[in-house]
């Protein structure tokens, strides 16, 4: 689970407000912050302060306000008025407002571009140190790991060297929650262990709770049950004093968890039963999907099929009503993928520009006392003006990379609304009618008992061949692998589908005894996505008879070479294809770090070559 610090920079330096799982509320300091809110709001509103208060005010304004709508509207107004009187700091903290404003709204996307604008006015380390770490969090919630971990890196790194163990602790907590969800256990326990050492010697009691729960999950996943058991009741322990209730619900599942691995399925459902209690007192929609699915399984185990069918239904309803927001925050993620690397260039080269014009400044001053320094200072500005030209063309060309990656993510997104549909279309015409059909016989066979046990080998063929489309459906959603062959297996039936089609006749080469270690977790997947658009492609377009593909590891690369002998393309035209397949390819390339060529062989047809780097 994440811990998300927003620091307010209108309060007190110690005080901090902590987001998602570590939420404490000082009723008493909350009465007085909406008291002192009134009254600034006011004292804005008629005007009543100096031009030279203003920016203080709007600040602090931005800082008290809980309304994410209100804090969007007077940091905009902040924003503004920082830009007027050439304020760097003031701008810092207008983006950081905003951003903080979007991230409640669960506007990820938009929340990221802001702090990727705080980042630009950023110049002491405690600040980019906390945004780096914000910034991790929001990558976090929208499931993407590399960059999470990426940014939390760069956080803890800075974070080492700022008196803000607080920070620091909550930071490395995090980054070893990330790779606790990414089933990188033993990386999450060395994180989660040096996040306890700060905790325990801070006697952060809060830290230290979340750390021993984390600490149970971790040696769950790693068989020590009797390590895991211990650290949980410890983390729950704490925790029921100090009314985390969300936390305390997905210990308990991990408690039922245990007992199920122990064969002890009464101890497990009473665990099951308790988060769910608990999740359905504070009404966290999330937690109690979770513990419905949980308390089916264990009934399923069990023998109760009825029980298991009426918690499943409960964990749909429940995830059904969360669902659209993980939607959003998948087209989100699809957005910040592409985008990163070109946000990150636009931060340094706007934070060169705010040192460019810093220095013209106090070029300004020296020139005022110097007067008799005019033709020093006329050579100083036109080779500023000449750095300020070269700055504004490289900008000019990161925007052209910028629209080339909006490009590729509208087509990703195009693909995926068109696989969406197919789905759709598959569930509907294949499952959807077989489950009609076997409603109907059901219907008429109640009303001829005699028939009966003919009737039910029919109903379990027609079953049969429900599960099967449902399998292939879910296959082609996500094909099998994983596992130590799993990707030459998956290469392998994809290859015997073509073949089973009598269209066309596939061929692949490759080495089983070597393995690829992939530097990129996300490249098989990827690779296994691209072939099949390739297949796709020559089915469609090429009048082909036989598709080659090779694979081979050569030296710290994956080589890949994919051919077919039909009627072929262009190399000038094949480098300019607009196509939405060719762009679906070329973005999932992208991500992995692959290059590749495309052409047409001598002998005719298509060919397209790709490495994959390794580890």
């Amino acid at each position: 689970m994440i811990v998300t610090i927003i620091r307010h920079v209108c309060k007190r330096k110690e005080t901090c407000l902590l987001l998602g799982f570590f939420l404490t509320f000082y009723q008493n300091s909350l009465g007085r912050e909406f008291s002192r809110l009134d009254s600034l709001v006011s004292i804005y509103e008629s005007a009543r302060y100096s031009k030279h208060d203003e920016l203080f005010l709007l600040k602090e304004i931005g800082d008290l306000y809980n309304n994410p709508d209100k804090i969007l509207w007077y940091s905009d107004i902040l924003i503004q008025k920082a830009k007027k009187a050439d304020s760097i700091g003031y701008e810092y903290v207008g983006y950081t407002q905003r951003g903080a404003a979007y991230q409640l709204k669960s506007d990820y996307s938009k929340a990221l571009e802001s702090y990727f604008e705080a980042a630009k006015f950023a110049h002491k380390d405690y600040q980019k140190g906390t945004l780096y770490f914000t910034i991790a969090d929001v990558y976090s919630l929208l499931k993407n790991h590399l960059n999470a971990v990426k940014y939390y890196k760069l956080s803890i790194g800075i974070l080492k060297n700022v008196r803000d163990s607080i920070s620091l602790a909550t930071a490395l907590y995090n980054l070893g929650d990330e790779y606790l969800k990414a089933e990188m256990p033993d990386s999450a326990l060395q994180y989660t262990r040096e996040s306890q050492k700060i905790a325990n010697k801070m006697n952060y009691q809060i830290g230290q709770a979340y750390c021993l729960g984390n600490l149970g999950v971790i040696y769950l996943k790693k068989d020590n049950q009797l390590l895991a058991e211990n650290y949980l009741n410890q983390s729950i322990a704490l925790l029921e004093g100090m009314n985390e209730y969300a936390a305390i619900c997905e210990f308990l599942r991990s408690m039922s968890e245990i007992h199920h691995k122990k064969n002890n399925l009464p101890v497990a459902i009473q665990y099951a039963d308790r988060s769910l209690a608990l999740a359905t007192q504070h009404g966290l929609k999330s937690e109690i999907s979770q513990a419905n699915l949980k308390l089916s399984e264990l009934n399923e185990a069990s023998g109760n099929l009825f029980k298991s069918l009426q918690y499943y239904k409960a964990h749909i309803a429940y995830r059904d009503s969360v669902s659209n927001l993980e939607s959003v925050e998948k087209i989100a993620e699809l957005r910040t993928n592409y985008e990163v690397s070109q946000k990150q260039k636009e931060v340094d080269l706007l934070y060169t520009r705010n040192k460019l014009r810093v220095a013209e400044r106090n070029g300004f001053v020296f020139a005022s006392l110097l007067l008799a320094s005019i033709l020093l200072l006329s050579i100083y500005f036109y080779k500023q003006r000449a750095k300020r030209n070269k700055l504004l063309a490289a900008q000019e060309m990161q925007e052209v990379e910028i629209l080339h990656q909006k490009n590729l993510m509208q087509s990703v997104i195009t693909s995926q609304e068109v696989e969406r549909k197919r789905i759709g279309m598959d569930l509907h015409d294949e499952v959807g009618a077989a489950l009609s059909t076997l409603r109907i016989k059901i219907d008429q066979g109640s009303e001829n008992r005699a028939e009966w046990p003919q009737l039910t080998s029919t109903y379990k063929g027609d079953i049969d061949k429900i599960i099967s489309n449902m399998r292939n459906i879910s296959h082609a959603l996500s094909p099998r692998i994983s596992g130590k062959f799993g990707f030459y297996d998956a290469l392998h039936e994809l290859a015997d589908s073509v073949n089973e089609s009598g269209k066309i006749s596939m061929v692949i080469t490759f080495d089983e005894e070597k393995l690829p270690h992939f530097a990129n977790e996300q490249a098989p997947m990827a690779i296994y996505r691209v072939i099949a658009e390739l297949i796709n492609n020559t089915l469609k377009h090429a009048h082909a008879t036989t598709i080659h593909l090779e694979v081979a590891e050569k030296e710290s690369v994956f080589d890949i070479r994919y051919s077919d002998d039909g009627i072929g393309i262009k190399s000038s035209i094949a480098k300019t294809a607009n196509g939405i397949g060719m762009k679906n390819i070329e973005s999932r390339l992208l991500v992995i770090g692959a290059h590749w060529e495309v052409g047409s062989p001598i002998t005719g047809g298509y060919q397209m070559k790709i490495t994959v780097p390794l580890n």
